[in-house]
């Protein structure tokens, strides 16, 4: 057996001194963005029981048994834990709730492509409001978020989980296939999309044309 005593585990990495100063430094000024606009920081835990990603649809890459044989899993996305916060600590007061967020996320990805399996994420979570003017607001929101993080070139993407499913039924996926589906949007895989539309037999012409746009 290999000695992995200075060693770290695939997909993770060490942050050094400079790298880690200025890491910060973005950090806060997207925390400091989110504030001004009224979204209030919560942190939940790094792992959760499986069944709270489960009812999501994601149960996580890196799954353990506590001592207590429930099985948990580490992160994988923070809408999850946010609508678990929001259900069972954040009842009452404003109908409409402004949350944000800076964590740790953690999935099995092929570090080739440029991925880390521990990665950071900030973002925001609007609950108890819809409409044009919500959406709105976030997406304006995360474009000063990047402006303040230094960027200066960049590109939002929108989507919608409606669609999604949508597409999804009228190409006639099962749930694995639709799992696999999202995960190729999260990824940004074209590619990947293209070749379960190509895979599916039966698939409308018009609705392949969707996976290819």
């Amino acid at each position: 057996m290999t000695n992995k005593v200075y060693q770290v585990p695939y997909g993770t990495k060490d942050i050094l001194p400079g790298e880690m100063k200025t890491r910060r430094g973005i950090e806060n000024a997207i925390i400091n963005v989110f504030d001004k606009w009224g979204y209030d920081e919560v942190k939940t835990p790094d792992f959760e029981y499986v069944d709270t990603f489960g009812a999501a649809g994601a149960k996580g890459d890196f799954r353990f048994f506590d001592r207590s044989n429930n099985l948990l899993a580490l992160r994988n996305d923070m809408t999850a834990p946010i609508a678990r916060l929001t259900a069972t600590r954040l009842q009452g007061g404003e109908k409409i709730k402004r949350l944000c967020y800076l964590a740790n996320l953690y999935r099995y990805e092929e570090i080739q492509a440029g991925r880390q399996c521990e990665f950071e994420q900030a973002g925001v979570e609007m609950l108890g409001a819809s409409g044009a003017a919500a959406d709105a607001e976030v997406i304006v929101l995360a474009a000063e978020a990047l402006q303040a993080a230094g960027l200066q070139k960049f590109a939002i993407s929108l989507g919608h989980v409606d669609f999604i499913n949508g597409l999804a039924e009228k190409a006639g996926f099962d749930a694995a296939q639709l799992q696999q589906l999202k995960d190729c949007l999260r990824r940004h895989d074209a590619v990947g999309m293209q070749q379960m539309a190509d895979a599916m037999e039966n698939i409308r012409p018009e609705i392949k044309q969707l996976f290819a746009d």
